[in-house]
């Protein structure tokens, strides 16, 4: 449900991922004053709640403090999440991507980010092909290096979200011991903490060596520079090359078929 209200809800701006074995939850601030809630429905419809009465049990932790008539019910839906990937992205001249090529559970938040994606990998490879720069091959590299890296952030979603609800009072117990230590075990804190994702795997644009250091096919780090800004904000949507030595014609090559993020 979205709600609007120019009330103070005095909470954390970020995602709240209520872990409960019976009504797992979500809040977030999707704006300047609208506020979103997602809950599981266990035996429930939607239509169970079509009144801000009815849904003030469940958000009573975040707005106990707010009158009712400080609050405006925006919109309440029901939907069942969908865990799903296509077997072919392209036949011919046709393209799957977004929605139409995978589907994600939302406990991550990356069916968006993962579209986008796909929309970024495939369109500079398509105009290269259509100017004449690029080979028609090159376009045998989207599914490649996309497919895999969708599987593995649905496979994420789906264990975020059984590690939030899943085997009752004993997961619940599980879930308060490790949870908030999640930062010290390093693959957790890759995972999720970080938000770090797999590399793109070695093909025609991808040229990865056996070394467990090497930085090919990952994402570029948008750190914080010195004069303030992000090295996304500084490099901008094209290609960039960042080398501590002067480039040379010689020894200048692309091998990342992904632009930084």
């Amino acid at each position: 449900m979205d709600i609007a209200t120019d009330a103070d809800l005095a909470q954390w701006d970020g995602v709240h991922q209520v872990c409960n074995p019976v009504r797992a939850g979500t809040y977030m601030r999707i704006g300047e004053r609208r506020y979103r809630w997602e809950f599981r429905l266990p035996g429930e419809a939607a239509d169970d709640f079509g009144t801000l009465a009815a849904l003030k049990p469940l958000i009573a932790p975040w707005t106990s403090l707010v009158r009712d008539d400080e609050l405006e019910l925006i919109r309440v839906t029901e939907y069942t999440f969908r865990a799903q990937i296509a077997d072919r992205w392209r036949r011919e001249r046709i393209f799957l991507l977004g929605d139409a090529a995978h589907l994600t559970p939302p406990f991550i938040g990356q069916g968006m980010g993962a579209g986008l994606r796909d929309a970024m990998n495939l369109a500079w490879k398509l105009a290269g092909v259509i100017a004449g720069d690029l080979p028609k091959t090159v376009l045998d590299s989207y599914e490649h290096e996309r497919k895999p890296h969708a599987r593995h952030m649905i496979q994420l979603a789906l264990g975020v979200g059984w590690s939030m609800a899943a085997a009752g009072e004993i997961g619940n117990l599980i879930r308060r011991i490790v949870v908030p230590r999640m930062s010290t075990f390093p693959a957790m804190r890759d995972k999720i903490v970080d938000s770090r994702t797999p590399a793109l795997r070695r093909f025609a644009l991808v040229h990865r060596s056996l070394a467990p250091w090497q930085l090919t096919g990952t994402l570029c780090p948008n750190l914080l520079l010195a004069d303030g800004r992000r090295v996304d904000g500084v490099l901008g949507d094209g290609f960039a090359l960042i080398t501590r030595t002067p480039p040379t014609m010689r020894n200048t090559h692309c091998s990342n078929s992904e632009a930084p993020s």
